[in-house]
């Protein structure tokens, strides 16, 4: 697990919607303040969820 602590948490989402988003992933869950992505399916079963 890697902590980074983030100033602008609004901005730095949005940059992340957006790289994820051209990488093929979206929001899939949130858990308290974690964001879970994950790709469709069936490209989902070749590649692991990304917890954020």
């Amino acid at each position: 697990m890697l902590i980074i602590p983030i100033d602008n948490q609004k901005t730095f989402a949005q940059k992340l919607n957006t790289v994820l988003a051209e990488m093929g992933f979206a929001e899939a869950d949130r858990v308290e303040q974690v964001m879970v992505y994950e790709r469709p399916i069936p490209s989902r079963f070749f590649s692991g969820k990304l917890s954020v």
